[in-house]
């Protein structure tokens, strides 16, 4: 497929330090928009004459055309391409801050959990030294509507304050005989946990669409930050993220966490988590009859 299309380059979202030839340009939700990661793109680059100041033509190996557009410059051949390459690959300060604006939207949107679609999750837990220690299996239709365990069971059934458990994921399911100790709302205790981290977000990476599994899907690296004074809050959380979501519904498919670091304990922990999602809408988690 041939595609052309044409980038102002203060449109481009993040960009590599590397040389040009390092660089794949890519669309990015909306037309015109483009992103520069550092990974591959055997370019053809060429200064082409436009209306008004200095462009540069770029060939990758899918056949994808794409245009950069100085705006009102006007240079010769070699120093143009000199200018291209060190916009490229500057500082990106404003970019980075445009790709944590753009994750943070996610997470006030499709990545909360109360916007997620009904869905059965696993989460691998693996150690420091590499080998897993134990899987989590989740049955959610909302947050509050939940049957999960370790894998082998017991398994909880928790539908807003009440809990029962069962060796299975389908029971049978008895009630609890220790009382809950949710919030009294544990939705409005959900929402001022999540504003909390999207607050602590930083150091976020926007790779725009990435194969992964033989599949499409957009991924973005950040972390969930340390305050600066540590003894400042009673209780914090930090750890670092990666997330892959599904480019047509923006629901995540695949999420990594590890770097875990929290106020009580003294060192980072470098256990890996690695969660993968199914979405079905026929999920229905219901009171035991």
């Amino acid at each position: 497929m041939n595609t052309n299309r044409r980038f102002n380059i203060a449109d481009v979202r993040s960009a590599s330090r590397a040389v040009i030839c390092h660089a794949i340009i890519r669309s990015i939700h909306r037309p015109f928009r483009a992103s520069v990661a550092g990974n591959t793109l055997g370019l053809a680059i060429a200064p082409h004459t436009v209306e008004r100041g200095i462009g540069f033509q770029a060939k990758s190996s899918n056949d994808t055309q794409i245009a950069f557009y100085l705006g009102d410059v006007r240079l010769n051949k070699g120093f143009g391409l000199v200018f291209l390459a060190a916009v490229l690959s500057a500082p990106q300060s404003a970019s980075a801050d445009d790709c944590l604006d753009e994750l943070k939207a996610l997470f006030h949107n499709e990545m909360d959990a109360f916007n997620r679609k009904p869905h059965r999750s696993v989460k691998t837990v693996y150690g420091e030294d590499g080998n897993e220690q134990l899987i989590f299996d989740n049955i959610v239709e909302t947050p509050l509507e939940t049957i999960s365990g370790n894998r082998g069971g017991p398994f909880g059934l928790v539908i807003n304050q009440q809990v029962w458990t069962g060796p299975t994921q389908e029971g049978p399911w008895t009630p609890s005989p220790t009382p809950p100790s949710f919030p009294a709302d544990r939705k409005a205790a959900y929402d001022v946990q999540q504003a909390q981290r999207i607050g602590s977000m930083g150091d976020a990476v926007c790779h725009g669409e990435v194969d992964l599994d033989g599949a499409r899907y957009i991924h973005y690296e950040y972390k969930v930050l340390p305050p600066e004074d540590k003894t400042a809050l009673p209780f914090w959380a930090a750890e670092s993220n990666k997330i892959w979501l599904d480019p047509d519904t923006r629901q995540v498919a695949r999420w990594e966490q590890t770097d875990f670091e929290v106020s009580f304990l003294p060192n980072i922990s470098k256990e890996r988590h690695v969660m993968v999602f199914e979405y079905d809408d026929t999920i229905r988690v219901d009171p035991p009859q």
